[in-house]
């Protein structure tokens, strides 16, 4: 099953699908992004979720400061799912937590990143002589709930979001059961 991106300005980027299902229910969003190997997780940008939600509605999520190229950055650590479609046309579901900086401080012309918590599970193939950015099979057929817990502080597994802990959403969205639905189109 494989997933395709594209270059654009020379870089690789993969398109994908995110809700967040604790904000916006089952509704997705779209997001184009950057593929960054160094990254340690994923973040979203205001410019891709300024539509759906705002960074106020995330106050409850925990606090992270995620460092880069660019420096510290504050972000809001919230449980998502993304949808990749694959060239059959149906969609691999994957949990994760994703980053997202506080628009105020964040540089909006910094693109999203598809981080290493994401490319980690899967093959990834960037070949710049015929123009392949691809995401293969799974390197392994199921997520384990572990890997999404590494490198969280024990204050951020156990912030209160809901009325449950960040380690008890982090458990909803990583059954499969409670992925969102989406029709293939």
């Amino acid at each position: 099953m494989l997933v395709r991106g594209i270059f654009n300005d020379g870089r690789p980027h993969i398109s994908g699908l995110l809700a967040f299902p604790s904000l916006c229910g089952l509704e997705y969003i779209s997001v184009n992004f950057l593929v960054d190997s160094g990254a340690d997780r994923s973040v979203i940008t205001v410019n891709e979720y300024k539509d759906y939600f705002s960074y106020h509605d995330l106050l409850n999520y925990p606090l992270r400061v995620s460092t880069g190229f660019g420096g510290g950055i504050i972000t809001r650590l919230v449980p998502a799912h993304l949808a990749l479609r694959t060239e059959a046309g149906s969609y691999l579901f994957q949990p994760l937590m994703i980053e997202v900086p506080n628009p105020k401080k964040f540089d909006k012309t910094l693109p999203s990143v598809m981080g290493r918590d994401i490319l980690n599970c899967f093959s990834l193939r960037i070949d710049r002589t015929d123009g392949a950015v691809i995401l293969d099979e799974p390197a392994y057929p199921q997520l384990r709930f572990d890997w999404m817990l590494e490198g969280m502080e024990e204050d951020e597994l156990s912030a209160d979001i809901d009325g449950m802990t960040m380690q008890e959403a982090l458990q909803t969205v990583s059954t499969p059961e409670n992925y969102p639905q989406r029709e293939n189109k």
